[in-house]
């Protein structure tokens, strides 16, 4: 497990990991961003947002175990300031690999439908089949919420990829996984009780809606979690499957220029997940209350060109095209007008750049400053009115490797 590293933000300043003697690592990093839009809303909300982040290694002959903590700061909107840290063991040879991890976010009060708790294992093996790079991953995971408990699902996922290095210079990667989910909670037993803004509860067969009181403080901003005053769940579903594919294409086309293509594609081949609509984007890797993957099928493209510039420069462009159609989900007409007779339908276009550079400033063996400037654009278009959004982040900082 490698150090965790967010390169968001505006001015950020980290340190990789540091060896405390032959066995032990520690990595800290600091970052600043500003984000125009940090909470994915319709009417945007900016904010300049803190990160630290921390993390301990050791290493023993066969095995290694780790620990790392995460602490955002929305300088403008306290109220989602929260704690995300993560315990791992892993290990194996150079051709088998297997772990185990537990991970928990904690949230202020007001926040905490966004409280979870996960634990997941895997087993990676790789072998050569006619000169072609193979891995088999496979992992189980388990995910627990603290307000939404009949969300709670076990997740297997199982996958295969291929990698194959041609003497034209040209890498093939594709691959091909399998996610299966199921909600062990029983629908007989449903209830959300997130926080005192709930002022009603009212059951509409399948679809449950939830009246929530503005408290005066304004639709659309995210409080308690919410960006609508009413919020929709399904919850009838037991499981759900999907398959993913995808194809990557990467060429070097002069010694200082190189270009990737990349092609995914799901495809939902039973049941549907279960979700509250509604909710705001909680700001983290973390996103299956906001957007699960297996809420939707569709594919996605993009291009990624790296050049190595004067000076030892190296500049990355990339884009790419989403299409989400969604299996269950209905949408907002407006602000408070819930439809679930019309599906979802999110059509999605990002675009980023990043400067980066090695100063050469040499401490010691294996240490360095680098410098970075990085920016983002996220144009997401829904025929639901809470997930029609527009995202822009800007990043300059140095990094400091140890």
């Amino acid at each position: 497990m490698g150090r965790i590293l967010l390169i968001i933000g505006i001015m950020g300043t980290s340190l990789a990991i540091v060896p405390l003697n032959a066995q032990w690592n520690f990595s800290l990093t600091y970052d600043q961003e500003y984000n125009d839009n940090p909470f994915r809303l319709p009417e945007t909300q900016n904010s300049w947002v803190s990160s630290i982040d921390f993390g301990l290694e050791k290493e023993f002959k066969s095995f290694a175990i780790g620990y790392y903590g995460n602490y955002s700061r929305f300088n403008s909107i306290m109220e989602r300031n929260f704690y995300w840290h993560q315990l791992g063991l892993w290990g194996g040879t150079e051709t088998t690999r297997w772990g185990f991890y537990g991970e928990q976010r904690i949230n202020k009060s007001d926040y905490q439908l966004y409280d979870y708790f996960n634990v997941t294992s895997y087993l990676q093996h790789q072998f050569l089949l006619k000169e072609m790079r193979i891995t088999w991953n496979g992992s189980i995971n388990y995910n627990q919420y603290k307000e939404l408990n009949e969300l709670n699902n076990w997740k297997v996922n199982t996958s295969l990829q291929g990698h194959k290095s041609l003497p034209t210079r040209t890498t093939l990667i594709g691959g091909i996984s399998f996610h299966y989910k199921i909600y062990p909670n029983s629908t007989g037993e449903t209830y959300f009780t997130p926080d005192s803004a709930l002022t009603q509860m009212s059951y509409l067969s399948t679809v449950n809606q939830f009246s929530i009181s503005d408290n005066g403080h304004g639709r659309g901003h995210g409080r308690m979690g919410y960006l609508s005053p009413k919020a929709y769940t399904q919850l009838e579903t037991t499981s759900a499957s999907q398959l993913t594919f995808w194809l990557r294409l990467a060429q070097s086309i002069t010694q200082k220029t190189g270009l990737a293509v990349q092609y995914q594609q799901r495809k939902i081949l039973s049941g549907s997940d279960r979700f509250v609509s509604g909710l705001s984007y909680s700001y983290s890797q973390e996103s299956q209350l906001f957007d699960d993957p297996m809420s939707h099928e569709g594919y996605s493209v993009g291009s990624e060109l790296t050049q190595l510039l004067p000076f030892d420069i190296t500049l990355k462009l990339a884009g790419y095209y989403t299409t989400k159609n969604y299996s269950a989900q209905g949408i907002y007409v407006d602000a408070e007008t819930y439809d679930s007779s019309i599906l979802r339908q999110d059509l999605s276009k990002t675009a980023w750049a990043s400067l980066r550079k090695n100063i050469g400033i040499n401490f010691r063996d294996g240490a360095a400053i680098v410098f970075y400037l990085y920016y983002q654009w996220l144009d997401n278009q829904s025929n639901s009115y809470w997930y029609d959004y527009a995202n822009r982040s800007v990043l300059i900082g140095l990094e400091f490797e140890f």
